[in-house]
């Protein structure tokens, strides 16, 4: 009998040796560890790898390993790299991008203040201490590359801040995020080196190797997805995930408080606000391209398409082998008619978010499935031959018969409470009370597991259960958050309402026959490429429901015609009322454009070119982003006034502003400081680009013909300045005017000269 027992547990051991599906996966780090990888940590520490059946390895940065090299030579690898990834595509290396954190690059040259190294022509015979790395990237050789630095020693970057307190280093790489938050706090004075570039570079990249890729772009895509579920957690939980990696991924040893600071700035730097975390920009990547070929930074002759090198989820490829299988097999969804909102019929048709994401699938993988109505007591009625399909809860895979997907719906469950009932945060502020569950709920063991002090009332139905809720038998009745709201919505009743969601949630997940398990391994990729957008279009057409008839036209008659006289009389009031809200508006209005607009010209005034030169110049402290602004002076104004009259003067003020206005951005502010002076606010721009907008608007001005005498050939005096750290309105405005007026001084000269 033992030899039996160890015979079948040898057996045992065996089968999950040989059929383990864990997917083991290597990250490799470009960095040690520290916030700036965040996302990978929290995704591990959360489960949501795990979730997806993939164990991550999370390996930080070393100085003898060759990153790129290795991923691509070694199976299931990933890592995290720079914009430099183009040009190792570039040297044939097969390198594919899956997503980009940081839509900004975070990566910036820092000198100590007291070495006076305030631009990057400064570096000329001095030291630079940067990783092998970054002298690859974009940012660093763009640097260098673009001022032709010739004579300049680069040192092997310690990673040690105090290197460049110590004076080991004249400059040093660093991120925004690291080491310029050290030195605030130290009180050590430094500048950052203006970049001075016109392309935004992404860092923060997950890149894979485009075999690896295409042989399991369903682990890739996994992999990419969990990654960034990791990063919305941890922007959206700052501390909370702050404090994790201060305890278990700190390399650095830094205070909580650094950690929170590092956090805060790449959160901006991933535009995390704007729904552009991990977005690649086909566009963008092609800008960076051709950066590349103008610095001379790529000596390469040959280009390469930029589609096949990034991941675009629109673009969901299969194998030969898979379409094969489509090609030569049946697959029908069996759904049910009444299980609302999940599935029903409506008009005839079957509706619901099962049938919807059936849909959805059946055109990402280019196939045409079908949908069957189950009907009761009678086994689905197909065609012969057709695969039959049904979705389930991830709870109910116990039948050995069958096999299961990844999920494909994640429903949060949800409260229902009275309308007048304080809103419940969690969960587990609620003490003493009673809930209802329906007696098909499967998830009460959770429930009670989350919160011990709360008594859990089974009803037969969901009706029941809400009608207990109304007459204050229960305090509150559970459910996923699709039904309730349907149930609700369903009933018109406003005594109920949906109060918060709490932290459980149930996965539907795809069922099919045991023999067909490569459907299960098709689906599943498809599963992966459903991207957020489809996902919510999907969730959010079954927030509201057509309502069922429930009160008779006498019902309605009785509350219809005392709410028409009423309105009636409210129509006449309101009518009144907004002629006189119209007349203050057009007063305000008026009054607007006399605050904030120069009357003349029609352009804005001193006063609100003054407070949007200040909200520009801290948009550029904060973003560590470039500001120009533009002084001009017309010359000869005054001999024009004096000869043909101020009417005509003002016509050529007129001329030359609107013509500005026409060769200048939308994004630009453009006012009129005083007389014939005005000044151009150019945000984004360093003074190389504005030296062209200006060359061009003094070449425009030339060619202006004034009607009253066309033999009138007026010109400009500019003063061009880009803001420097530690600029303020009234230190920009005092250096763009002396330089203004040493360009009016050229002019007198040349004019002198001619004469």
């Amino acid at each position: 009998m033992n030899r039996i027992k160890f015979f079948i547990i040898f057996i045992t051991l065996i089968n999950s040796t040989l059929f383990a599906k864990e997917d083991k996966i290597t990250l490799y780090l470009d960095w040690f560890n520290q916030f700036q990888f965040a996302g990978y940590y929290i995704a591990k520490e959360k489960g949501f790898y795990s979730e997806l059946n993939l164990d991550v390895e999370i390996k930080e940065f070393k100085h003898n390993i060759n990153m790129v090299n290795t991923i691509l030579n070694t199976k299931n690898s990933y890592g995290v790299g720079k914009s430099s990834l183009i040009l190792d595509k570039y040297n044939n290396k097969d390198i594919f991008l899956l997503n980009a954190v940081f839509q900004k690059s975070p990566l910036v040259l820092i000198s100590l203040k007291e070495n006076n190294i305030t631009s990057i022509k400064d570096l000329e015979n001095k030291r630079v201490m940067i990783t092998n790395d970054a002298i690859e990237s974009a940012t660093i050789q763009s640097l260098i590359k673009t001022n032709n630095i010739k004579n300049i020693e680069i040192q092997n970057h310690t990673g040690n801040i105090e290197d460049l307190i110590l004076n080991n280093t004249d400059a040093m790489a660093c991120y925004l995020s690291n080491e310029p938050i050290y030195l605030d706090k130290k009180g050590v004075e430094y500048s950052i080196i203006d970049k001075n570039i016109n392309v935004d570079f992404y860092e923060g990249i997950l890149f894979t190797s485009k075999k690896q890729f295409e042989e399991n772009s369903t682990q890739a895509v996994n992999f990419s997805n969990a990654s960034l579920r990791g990063w919305e957690y941890a922007f959206s939980n700052i501390e909370e995930s702050a404090k994790i990696i201060y305890e278990k991924y700190n390399s650095f040893n830094k205070s909580l408080d650094d950690i929170i600071s590092e956090a805060k700035v790449l959160k901006r730097i991933s535009r995390f606000e704007l729904n552009l975390l991990g977005k690649i920009d086909k566009n963008r990547i092609d800008d960076i391209k051709k950066f590349y070929i103008f610095s001379g930074i790529n000596k390469s002759k040959e280009d390469f398409d930029t589609k096949s090198f990034i991941f675009d989820r629109k673009n969901l490829l299969l194998s030969k082998k898979e379409q094969s299988y489509f090609q030569n097999n049946t697959f029908s969804l069996i759904v049910e008619d009444n299980k609302f909102p999940y599935s029903y019929k409506f008009t005839g048709d079957l509706k619901g978010l099962e049938v919807d994401f059936w849909e959805l699938l059946g055109k990402e993988l280019n196939t045409n499935f079908h949908i069957e109505e189950k009907l009761a007591l009678k086994k689905p009625n197909g065609a012969k031959g057709t695969k039959k399909v049904e979705l389930v809860e991830y709870k109910d895979r116990d039948n050995k018969d069958f096999i299961y997907s990844n999920p494909l719906m994640k429903i949060q469950f949800a409260l229902a409470t009275k309308s007048y009932a304080s809103y419940i945060p969690t969960i587990l502020a609620l003490k003493n009370v009673k809930i209802a569950v329906n007696k098909d709920f499967k998830y009460l063991n959770e429930l009670k597991h989350l919160n011990t002090a709360i008594e859990y009332i089974i009803y037969p139905t969901i009706d029941e259960a809400l009608k207990a809720v109304k007459k204050d038998k229960v305090f509150a009745y559970i459910d996923d958050i699709f039904t309730l709201n349907y149930h609700l919505l369903e009933n018109y009743d406003d005594n109920l309402k949906i109060n918060n969601s709490i932290n459980l949630t149930k996965n539907i997940v795809f069922k099919i026959e045991k023999s067909e398990k490569e459907f299960i391994d098709i689906i599943n990729k498809g599963i992966s490429f459903i991207d957020d957008e489809d996902r919510d279009t999907i969730y959010n057409s079954y927030q509201k429901f057509i309502l069922k008839e429930r009160v008779s036209y006498k019902d309605i008659l009785k509350y219809v015609i005392p709410l028409v006289f009423i309105t009636m009389i409210i129509l006449i009031l309101n009518f009144k009322l907004q002629l006189e809200v119209k007349r203050r508006t057009n007063v305000e209005e008026q009054l607007l454009k006399l605050v904030n607009y120069d009357e003349l010209t029609k352009i804005y005034n001193r006063r609100r070119t003054e407070e949007i030169l200040n909200y520009e110049i801290d948009i550029a402290k904060r973003y560590d982003s470039n500001l120009t602004t533009l002084f001009l002076d017309l010359n000869d104004f005054k001999p024009i006034n004096d000869t043909y009259g101020h009417r005509n003067g003002d016509k050529v003020l007129t001329e030359v502003v609107n013509l500005i206005k026409r060769n200048i951005r939308s994004t630009d502010s453009f006012g009129r400081w005083g007389g014939d002076e005005f000044i151009i606010i150019l945000p984004q721009t360093s003074a190389s680009e504005a030296e062209n907008i200006v060359k061009n608007l003094k070449k425009q001005i030339l060619n202006i013909e004034f009607d009253f005498d066309k033999s009138i050939k007026m010109s400009c005096s500019f003063g061009i300045y880009q803001y420097k750290r530690g600029d303020d309105l009234l230190s920009i405005i005092h250096n763009v005017d002396k330089l203004m007026y040493e360009d009016k001084a050229k002019y007198k000269q040349n004019k002198q000269e001619i004469n």
